[in-house]
């Protein structure tokens, strides 16, 4: 588990294992319909030195 800010800690893990491909989460920690992607994400896509896949949330919660 890391502390600090999202952006900085998912762009310094990617730094790290200098993965190929990051996967993110499209929604974040606010519940706006207005956006398509939360800001953490956006951050990382224009920030990552490697692709980065944003996958949405469903729109009804599947059953567990």
């Amino acid at each position: 588990m890391r502390t600090g800010k999202p952006v900085d800690e998912i762009l310094s893990d990617i730094g790290e294992h200098r993965p190929a491909l990051a996967i993110l989460g499209a929604q974040g920690v606010g519940n706006s319909d207005t956006y398509r992607i939360g800001a953490t994400a956006f951050r990382i896509t224009q920030m990552a030195e490697c692709s980065v896949l944003v996958v949405p949330m469903p729109r009804t919660p599947l059953p567990l």
